[in-house]
């Protein structure tokens, strides 16, 4: 018998065009949060206090000024679902939903609140945004089974591990059935880079119209 659930690709930096990324500020008290997020998310742990800014650079043009015209006047400049280093960030329509499901073990982090995202240039970017941490983690990847998962090496202390940063979209993951119990939304213990979804959950977000913007790929579960 077989069941599914799913993860993702709208979180992994590749998901973002080419001339986009993400770096965090300079300050030692940012970078010193950003090594304990890592850390404590894969752990499935609360983040400790979050950092006062995150630099978000947005599309470059040309000689890789942001001009003005950007802005369509649709007050919308990021896009609704994005991450870079397991970190996950959700905006407008996809944080207001997120927002509104029961997620005990999720925390948010809000834009202009508790972080600030900055422009390229160091400008504070004021739209409605938030830094997800799930606080949920379960160990149901089938390694043996997963070709679609490439193995790298981590950096500093963090032991080697699969990383899903290196995830080939068509190739096969499989899971076992401890993924259909517990949280809807978690973290893997060793795929790290992505968001996994229970089914229902994703059914909720095709009907809330943000199917583009998660970008779900199925995942196979195998029940005995």
């Amino acid at each position: 018998m077989s069941a599914q659930v799913w993860w993702s690709e709208g979180v992994l930096p590749s998901h973002m065009p080419r001339d986009r990324f993400m770096r965090c500020s300079e300050k030692q008290a940012v970078l010193d949060w950003t090594g304990s997020f890592i850390v404590q998310s894969w752990e499935g742990l609360i983040a400790p206090t979050p950092p006062t800014q995150i630099h978000y650079a947005r599309p470059l043009i040309g000689d890789g000024e942001t001009p003005d015209q950007l802005d369509d006047g649709s007050g919308r400049m990021l896009d609704r679902v994005f991450g870079w280093e397991s970190k996950y960030f959700f905006t407008h329509e996809a944080l207001d939903f997120m927002k509104r499901l029961t997620l005990p073990e999720a925390r948010f982090y809000d834009n202009g609140d508790d972080i600030q995202l900055l422009d390229w240039n160091g400008t504070k970017i004021t739209e409605p945004a938030a830094l997800f941490l799930p606080g949920a983690l379960k160990d149901s990847v089938i390694k043996e089974r997963s070709p679609g998962f490439l193995e790298k090496n981590s950096f500093g202390r963090i032991p080697k591990v699969l990383s899903a940063s290196r995830l080939d979209p068509d190739g096969e993951f499989v899971v076992s059935e401890a993924a259909l119990s517990g949280p809807t939304v978690w973290v893997e213990k060793n795929y790290k880079a992505t968001l996994f979804f229970s089914n229902a959950l994703k059914e909720q977000i095709d009907a809330a119209g943000l199917a583009e913007d998660f970008a779900l790929r199925p995942v196979e579960v195998i029940t005995e």
